[in-house]
């Protein structure tokens, strides 16, 4: 379905962008970004109540999932997608996702082998597994018993990749313009969560269902499907839901995403820069911190300048990523965008695109 002028989706910047969302996404991966560098080496925060704090961090991870169930319907909608162009969806992901997601892996195997270079180096040898990084391509590592890359991030973007594809196929009842069909979606979706998501190690999608429910029931709501009650409504039971299955302040990241994009319009310039760059942060922050910290425990020093430590490494994870964001990742973005739904004549990837989703269209 087209966007329509009753769209409620007014708030954006001309690149289509809703500027909460990139809020968010700042607020998201810097709280992850600390989480990772607090938390990476037991003993590295000795007060406990930092630690505790500090474990908390992880909220950012159902931030972006809560974001995702919103920004991805919406991208569709507004790139007036059908089911017949699946292909190009598919294709558009991978286009944007995949250059800095495997120049990450690529960085995580480079620093690994450097580490072990070092004469006080005490870990595994080095190995190198070819299956394992093919495995990495597809998101498929743990559904055949291979560990990701030193990272500790991987697994989200597994689930994510879930989502859209699932998406994908669901977007045209999401959409339907009967409000029961569109409900009915939202709850059989939902359902997934009744199945053990952790049976491959947080790499299934079903546990984390309700957040990416309340993106979408925002969705809904953003474009004036659902009435301010019944999403509120569907807002507390998929937030209740949610709070069963993980911890309170799991739960509340996802819900207050969700309230934020559907009520609050405004958006802060600093946390805007860090969404722009989120992904690029999120992909790389994770390995430098987990090996400067395990390099710098070997040092009585370290433990009494931590938070310096931790404020440096943090800045200097943002440069990293700001340089990835311009070298490959706003590259590929820029790419991915000229891949339009429906087009019938343009550039050869879309002609590639368009013949990708016809042939998956076709009844088999």
């Amino acid at each position: 379905m087209e966007p329509s002028s009753q769209d409620n989706l007014s708030v954006k910047r001309n690149d289509g962008k809703i500027p909460i969302v990139e809020t968010l996404r700042g607020i998201a991966t810097l709280s992850v970004l600390f989480h990772h560098w607090t938390i990476c080496v037991p003993g590295f925060i000795q007060n406990a109540f930092m630690l505790a704090f500090c474990n908390r961090l992880n909220i950012g991870v159902y931030i972006f999932f809560g974001i995702s169930g919103f920004i991805m319907p919406y991208a569709l909608h507004r790139g007036g997608y059908r089911l017949r162009h699946i292909g190009q969806f598919v294709l558009k992901r991978i286009i944007r996702l995949d250059p800095p997601y495997i120049a990450s892996i690529a960085f995580c195997v480079i620093i690994a082998y450097v580490a072990t270079l070092h004469p006080l180096y005490t870990g595994v040898p080095f190995r190198l597994n070819p299956l394992n990084l093919l495995l990495h391509l597809g998101y498929l590592c743990p559904f055949f018993g291979q560990p990701w890359v030193q990272g500790g991030v991987y697994w989200t973007l597994g689930i994510e990749f879930q989502f859209y594809l699932i998406l994908a196929l669901a977007y045209p009842l999401l959409i339907n313009q009967k409000q029961w069909i569109s409900l009915i979606t939202v709850i059989l979706f939902t359902a997934l969560c009744a199945f053990d998501g952790n049976r491959y190690r947080f790499n299934f999608i079903t546990s984390y269902a309700p957040f990416f429910s309340m993106g979408m029931v925002t969705f809904l709501f953003r474009i004036g499907r659902l009435h301010i009650r019944t999403y509120l409504l569907l807002l507390l039971l998929l937030s209740s839901l949610a709070g069963i299955k993980f911890e309170w302040h799991q739960m509340a990241g996802g819900l207050a995403a969700s309230l934020l994009i559907a009520f609050y319009q405004g958006a802060r310039a600093p946390l805007v820069f860090f969404g722009t760059i989120s992904y690029s942060i999120y992909l790389f922050h994770a390995p430098i911190a987990i090996k400067t910290v395990n390099y710098l425990m070997r040092y009585s020093w370290a433990v009494k300048f931590n938070w310096a430590i931790v404020l440096l490494g943090a800045c200097f994870c943002v440069l990293v990523a700001w340089l990835a964001y311009l070298v490959l990742e706003k590259p590929s973005k820029a790419f991915s965008q000229k891949i339009k739904y429906g087009r019938k004549a343009g550039p050869a990837i879309d002609l590639v695109a368009q013949k990708l989703g016809e042939s998956m269209a076709k009844p088999t």
